[in-house]
C-alpha cells in the first residue's frame, strides 16, 4: 500500500493533466462551461421543490435544503463511479503507448469528479445563505473529515 502510494506521487503532473483534459472536454463544447455545474443542481431542486410542495401541501422544513444535500452527494458518487469504470477503456491507446499504472487514470477520474463536486458546492452554499441556515460546529466537523479523506487518495 504504502509502495504503491509512493508510486503514484511521481505520477500527479500526469494525474492533474488528465483531469484538466476531462474538464476541458466536459466544457467544451457548453455555451454556459463550468457555471451548469453550479445551476444544474439548483434548477433541479427548483422544479422538484415546486413538485412537492403542490402534492404534499405540508411542506417539509427546507426541503430544498434535503434535496440539494441528497443529489449533489449522489451525483459526486454516480460521476465518480461510472467514468472510473470506463477509463482504463476510454483511455485505451494511450495505456498502449506510455508506460503507466492503470490507477492513474481512475484516480483522474475520481478526481474530475470531485473538481465537479467542488463546483456544485458553490450551489449548495449559495442555498445556505438563501435559506439562512448555520453551519454547525458539526458540519465543520465533517467538512474537515472529508477533506481528510479526499487527501489521503
Amino acid at each position: 500500500m504504502r509502495k504503491n502510494k509512493e508510486e503514484l506521487k511521481q505520477y500527479y503532473f500526469v494525474i492533474k493533466q488528465l483531469v484538466d483534459r476531462e474538464i476541458k472536454r466536459k466544457y467544451a463544447r457548453s455555451f454556459l462551461g463550468v457555471i451548469w455545474s453550479v445551476l444544474n443542481p439548483l434548477m433541479t431542486m427548483a422544479v422538484m421543490s415546486m413538485i412537492f410542495s403542490t402534492i404534499f401541501k405540508r411542506s417539509i422544513e427546507n426541503y430544498p435544503i434535503y434535496y440539494l444535500t441528497g443529489t449533489i452527494f449522489w451525483q459526486l458518487f454516480s460521476g465518480a463511479t461510472n467514468s472510473a469504470m470506463t477509463a482504463l477503456v476510454d483511455n485505451r491507446t494511450l495505456l498502449l503507448k506510455v508506460k503507466l499504472p492503470k490507477q492513474t487514470f481512475v484516480l483522474a477520474r475520481i478526481y474530475t469528479a470531485l473538481t465537479n463536486f467542488g463546483y456544485t458546492c458553490i450551489a449548495y452554499v449559495l442555498m445556505l445563505v438563501v435559506f439562512q441556515i448555520k453551519i454547525s460546529n458539526l458540519l465543520r466537523h465533517q467538512v474537515q473529515l472529508f477533506r481528510g479523506c479526499v487527501q489521503g487518495l
